[in-house]
């Protein structure tokens, strides 16, 4: 197993309980927050690429939310969701207290795909789908979301 706290704290027993066989990424970026007395403070981001939300929720129901609760992220990029369009109803609830953005492959059906978990509380100035490429597009593998004076993204390569 592969699990990385950035922060370089280990993942938590209750995340460890839920990633047995999972690679999971924590990592500290800019933050759109500020603490207490105005100051900037780090956002707390979660990249996971998680080959198969379906899959992920059959088997591990409780997996995203004991990550939020681990981690007390502002955000969630998932890759590899694999959805169709008409499964993302299912999923857009999973998380309270944060809203959601879905990318989903219009190429082939159970293919790549990605989404972004944002905490409620966080302002979005702008979504973009894509890169401008009709072909990679249709891949469903960039969400780029500009919040406050920076950007989130979630990305997905595949070789």
């Amino acid at each position: 197993m592969n699990c990385f706290a950035h922060t370089g704290r280990p993942i938590g027993a209750v995340s460890r309980r839920f990633l047995s066989s999972t690679s999971v990424r924590a990592s500290a970026a800019g933050s759109p927050s500020t603490s207490g007395n105005g100051a900037s403070k780090p956002a707390r981001l979660l990249t996971w690429n998680v080959a198969s939300l379906r899959s992920l929720i059959r088997k591990q129901p409780d997996a995203l939310q004991a990550l939020v609760d681990d981690f007390a992220v502002d955000a969630i990029c998932l890759q590899e969701t694999k959805l169709q369009e008409s499964h993302v109803p299912e999923f857009t609830d999973i998380l309270e207290h944060y809203q959601s953005f879905w990318y989903c492959s219009t190429a082939r059906k159970g293919y790549s795909g990605t989404a972004i978990f944002l905490r409620n509380d966080l302002n979005v100035e702008d979504v973009r789908y894509g890169i401008g490429d009709e072909s990679a597009d249709a891949e469903g593998r960039v969400i780029t979301i500009k919040l406050p004076k920076r950007y989130g993204e979630t990305l997905s390569l595949s070789g």
